[in-house]
């Protein structure tokens, strides 16, 4: 594990928690996994820690990883929390959004971040963006959260589509999270 990661456990929790350990050594094995665990669990860190590790320990480059969750609302909440995160280990964090501004959107493009958190419409439309095609294609992790409430519906499939077609471009594994089966 990466030193300022070590230490960003430290200083956040202590240490980290059986899930988080087990998530750890599941996601850093390059296996795409489900993480299924109750509400409060440490689920996020679970998924997040051993991408944020990843970039790094190998030196990823910008976009690294995609986060994404099903509300903007959540989005909003998990930007706060991955923000820590980044600034204690020196990797850039954003949102995008239908919200976001047009500067931001455009920051972004010019200086694209290690991770990026977003919804699921969103994937589809920097799909289609040639302005970050070079970035998208550094993906290496994916990370969709709340996966239950998109799994049987319209959304859901759209998902699916877009991450077959970010899948033509970029090589990256798959992490779910869900608080239910």
């Amino acid at each position: 594990m990466h030193f300022l990661l070590k230490k960003a456990i430290k200083e956040k929790f202590g240490g980290v928690n059986e899930l988080q350990m087990k998530a750890f050594e599941e996601v850093s094995s390059g296996k795409s996994v489900l993480i299924v665990a109750p509400t409060g669990s440490g689920k996020t860190e679970a998924a997040v820690l051993p991408v944020f590790n990843a970039i790094l320990e190998d030196g990823l480059k910008p976009i690294s990883a995609l986060y994404i969750a099903p509300l903007k609302a959540l989005n909003r909440d998990l930007l706060d929390r991955l923000l820590w995160w980044g600034e204690k280990l020196n990797l850039n964090v954003e949102v995008r959004h239908g919200d976001t501004s047009a500067y931001r959107k455009a920051q972004q493009v010019k200086k694209p971040p290690h991770v990026l958190i977003i919804t699921p419409e969103t994937l589809g439309i920097i799909l289609t963006m040639k302005s970050l095609r070079k970035a998208i294609s550094n993906v290496k992790f994916v990370v969709v959260d709340e996966i239950v409430e998109l799994v049987d519906n319209k959304r859901g499939a759209q998902l699916s589509l877009a991450l077959e077609r970010l899948a033509e471009i970029a090589e990256f594994q798959r992490v779910g999270l869900s608080a239910t089966v």
